[in-house]
């Protein structure tokens, strides 16, 4: 398990990173609304775009509760992803469906050690 202790503690610093460096600053926002934008722009504006409509916490939300379902080993990666996925979700402003997301991976990760 301490790889996914590393893949997880990755989630939170990018996730973190992607909230502070790319979504936040301001100066980003007018370097975009040039008449010369940037080409980095397009791809800030997925990710602006994709946690407005919630897909992050979203596909968290789907994921968790997939790993719940199964329950082949398969499972206990699918709520690894979800738990990584609901990471990026709290990060990013979709707290609404990230939290179920996190307790049902994390209630499918307690139920593969146990």
């Amino acid at each position: 398990m301490p790889l996914a202790g590393l893949l997880i503690a990755a989630a939170v610093l990018t996730a973190l990173w992607l909230r502070v460096e790319v979504v936040q600053p301001e100066t980003l926002t007018w370097a975009c609304l040039a008449d010369a934008r940037p080409l980095w722009c397009g791809p800030r504006q997925l990710l602006l775009e994709a946690f407005n409509l919630g897909i992050f916490g979203g596909l968290a939300l789907i994921v968790s509760v997939a790993a719940l379902l199964v329950t082949h080993p398969l499972g206990r990666k699918l709520a690894l992803a979800g738990l990584v996925l609901s990471i990026f979700a709290f990060a990013l402003y979709n707290a609404g469906a990230a939290a179920p997301a996190a307790v049902f991976a994390s209630l499918r990760l307690m139920r593969a050690r146990g």
